[in-house]
């Protein structure tokens, strides 16, 4: 007696729960690949939304800003404050953990101070937190965002509220790493003060972005300081053009000649047009990777309303 044949190519009771299992999940795995994908992403912050501005806390034990304010316009008295900058490194810290209280110990006393690289921690911005605590204005310039919220940015301190801010996106070819420069006027007594604050690229798209900074800088009549972290040494070419820009100083290399000495290599800058330097330093910090830049400066003419 023969045996029958096999049937093949029939679905089996295995292989049809195998394809209603698919059915099921797969739509939902490719809707969470997609939710994974588009969240991961990094895209440039919304520059047509208002700039957060948040004034200090009314506190009696904060420290007072380092500016000295003539009693009045006729004494003809200079006006001194200082200004920093700093990059943050996303608050990862150096060689120890980044804090609040040690980021205020480098930058206390200061009436303008430039942040790069400041990030969300607890929900807040660095710059936000160092607002509080040290008792200033504090300005948030997110320049992309992540997982719907900020992913990375610049903040600006102030010891007096702001003017009319302005922001420039930077050109980006490389889809991530986003850039801009802030303009921020600010008044130090009669003396209004234009400031731009900003971080540059270090690779592909710095040759698209120093044109722009260039001649923004050149645009502002004096008194103006330009902030930031240019990744750029002294001794680079792209540093020529804004050397070259009538009354610009750097506050650094006037230290340096004064105390016969050669200016150390840096990337974080303070520059000024119509300004005096009293003094200058670079401090490094176990809290970034990036040093403290800090000047004093003057504003040396009878202050006009």
């Amino acid at each position: 007696m023969g045996s029958k044949p096999l049937l093949t190519g029939l679905p089996t009771r295995t292989s049809k729960s195998v394809g209603v299992k698919l059915a099921i999940f797969l739509p939902w795995f490719l809707l969470v690949a997609l939710l994974l994908g588009w969240g991961s992403n990094r895209v440039p912050a919304d520059l047509h939304q208002p700039v957060a501005i948040l004034p200090p806390p009314a506190r009696e034990d904060l420290s007072p800003p380092a500016v000295d304010r003539p009693q009045s316009v006729s004494t003809g008295q200079p006006i001194l404050f200082e200004v920093a900058t700093f990059n943050l490194h996303r608050g990862k810290g150096g060689d120890q953990p980044a804090r609040i209280d040690g980021f205020r110990q480098l930058l206390d006393g200061c009436d303008i101070i430039a942040l790069q690289e400041d990030v969300l921690v607890n929900g807040k911005t660095f710059s936000r937190q160092l607002g509080v605590s040290m008792g200033l204005w504090a300005i948030e310039f997110p320049t992309e965002l992540q997982w719907g919220q900020v992913n990375g940015g610049n903040g600006v301190l102030l010891s007096r509220p702001p003017g009319n801010i302005a922001t420039i996106p930077l050109p980006n070819a490389k889809g991530k790493a986003f850039r801009q420069i802030a303009l921020i006027p600010v008044d130090l007594g009669e003396v209004r003060l234009t400031v731009l604050a900003t971080h540059l690229d270090s690779t592909t798209d710095r040759p698209a972005q120093w044109p722009i900074l260039i001649e923004m800088w050149k645009s502002l009549a004096p008194p103006c300081i330009l902030l930031g972290d240019l990744n750029t040494r002294p001794d680079d070419p792209l540093m020529k053009p804004l050397f070259a820009v009538e009354g610009t100083e750097d506050p650094l290399e006037i230290v340096a000649r004064r105390n016969g000495s050669t200016q150390a290599a840096h990337i974080d800058w303070i520059l000024t047009r119509g300004l005096k330097t009293i003094s200058a330093e670079v401090i490094p910090t176990k809290l970034s990777d990036h040093p403290v830049v800090r000047a004093r400066l003057e504003w040396p003419e009878e202050p006009k309303r």
